[in-house]
Order: C-alpha cells, then sequence, then structure tokens
C-alpha cells in the first residue's frame, strides 16, 4: 500500500491581464483547414449522458479558465463550460491565493486545450448553478 504525502505552498497568484479575448471573433469551427481529424468523428458515437441536453457539437478552446473550465466557441457562440467528471483546485482571482495545484491544474488544461478543437458532449443537465455549461470535452 503507498501513501503519497505532499505539501504546497502556494505562490501569489500571477496577474493574466484579459480573459482571454472577447465574444466577437468567433472562429469557424467546421472550417476543413485544420489538421486535426476531429471532422472524422461522428458525433453520435461520442459518449453522452442517456437524455442529453443538446447534440455533441465541435468547438474551440479559446481561454482556459482553470483546471476545470474554459471558454469554448461552439454553435452558440463563446460558452463558459464546466468540465463534467473534472474536479481540480482553484486558481485565485483578484489577489486571492491560489488553491494549492490551482496553478499547476490551469497550465495543464492550457497546455493541452488551448487554441484547439474538441468536440463537446452533454449531459441531462446543460447549466450549473452559476450558468456555466456543463459538458464532456473530448480531443
Amino acid at each position: 500500500m503507498w501513501l503519497l504525502l505532499v505539501a504546497c505552498i502556494a505562490a501569489p497568484p500571477e496577474d493574466t491581464g484579459s480573459d482571454g479575448g472577447d465574444d466577437t471573433d468567433t472562429p469557424d469551427v467546421t472550417d476543413s483547414g485544420w489538421d486535426d481529424g476531429l471532422e472524422l468523428i461522428d458525433r453520435d458515437d461520442l459518449p453522452q449522458g442517456p437524455n442529453p441536453c443538446r447534440k455533441p457539437v465541435l468547438g474551440t478552446v479559446d481561454y482556459v479558465v482553470d483546471g476545470d473550465t474554459a471558454k469554448i466557441f461552439t454553435d452558440k457562440g463563446r460558452e463558459d463550460i464546466r468540465f463534467i467528471g473534472v474536479d481540480t483546485p482553484e486558481v485565485g482571482w483578484d489577489g486571492d491565493q491560489s488553491e494549492c495545484y490551482g496553478d499547476a491544474a490551469q497550465a495543464f488544461t492550457r497546455d493541452q486545450l488551448e487554441d484547439k478543437r474538441v468536440w463537446v458532449s452533454f449531459d441531462d443537465n446543460c447549466t450549473d448553478y452559476y450558468g456555466r455549461t456543463l459538458a464532456y470535452i473530448h480531443t
């Protein structure tokens, strides 16, 4: 049996400036100029909830907010999407200190998703308490 103990000393949050762009530059996520092969995936083959609130859509990740939330351009415009099945430590905003590994989770998610196309699929509830879209993200 293994037990992993980790200590964390959080650094002050970095000033990230803008929230990653404005809502007016919606890219065409169906553009065949992408070389990722995602348009070859049949949306009906994607994992989703038994009674999804929407059909899966292709999206482009515009800005990663933290390890489990991103701003993604979809068929409905730029949506704040909270990833279903992912829960990471929070990033500090407005001078608040980030939770332990919050900045690392944000950096990892940025590296994996930012400026990339993704499939977005849904469960039966499309929004959370904060008005964010709830979705599964597929790369």
